[in-house]
């Protein structure tokens, strides 16, 4: 069984993600280390919103044209000795469910409930005539236009986001290291801490996880307390 590393893309430094996916591959190769690899065949998952409704979302059909165009592809190892054979998957499904892609899982909101504006005057002293900032703050806090009186923040504002992708990778990660015969290693490359219960259960079951962090980060000294000695953090340099 191929070792897998499994990532969530957008906690990923954008700078990495601009360089494309044949630099975040070998970045993510070099950080694991071929010591900590169990075999030279390795599977990569990526997870994010893939899905805007049932159609794959302009960020996935970038990143599907990438995988396609360079893996699967040998990597050469830092030590310039050992190379690996690097394949990509797209996390469309479970892989428990190859078949069942899930759809919808990037999706556009409304404004934010319990949005608030500083008075421009209480940070800054600006009490210029006609400032358009204090106009801002006049529209969040008075929830409606004073020119119009009919336009309200949540007829403008809207925001993307993404919906059971960390389920997704957690599911993945608990299936993958449960169903591990040969107990390969499992990589998972976040420093969101609401994957912590998920990479917990897969640590008992007997394979070693490491945790590559993004963004400088390391696990909360309380979350580390309740690992056991198959737990490994790196840090994505």
């Amino acid at each position: 069984m191929a070792n897998i590393i499994l990532v969530d893309y957008d906690n990923l430094e954008r700078g990495d993600r601009n360089k494309g996916l044949v630099y975040v591959t070998e970045k993510i190769i070099d950080t694991v280390a071929y010591k900590d690899l169990n075999g030279r065949n390795i599977l990569l998952r990526l997870y994010g919103g893939w899905y805007e409704n049932n159609k794959l979302s302009r960020a996935a059909q970038d990143l599907s044209i990438e995988v396609s165009a360079n893996f699967p592809r040998p990597i050469l190892l830092n030590d310039r000795t050992n190379k690996v054979i690097v394949n990509i998957e797209m996390a469309y499904s479970l892989i428990s469910q190859p078949h069942n892609h899930l759809f919808h899982t990037f999706r556009t909101r409304g404004a934010p409930t319990g949005l608030h504006c500083h008075d421009p005057f209480s940070i800054s002293g600006c009490l210029k005539t006609g400032c358009p900032t204090k106009e801002v703050y006049n529209f969040v806090k008075n929830d409606i236009c004073n020119a119009c009186n009919t336009i309200s923040p949540s007829d403008i504002f809207y925001r993307r986001e993404q919906k059971l992708v960390d389920t997704m990778l957690t599911s993945d990660l608990i299936h993958s290291a449960n169903t591990n015969t040969v107990k390969s290693n499992i990589a998972i490359v976040s420093s969101d801490d609401d994957f912590w219960p998920g990479i917990l259960t897969a640590l008992y079951s007997g394979v070693k996880i490491f945790h590559i962090h993004t963004k400088g980060r390391r696990t909360n000294p309380f979350y580390l307390n309740t690992a056991n000695s198959n737990y490994f953090q790196k840090q994505l340099q």
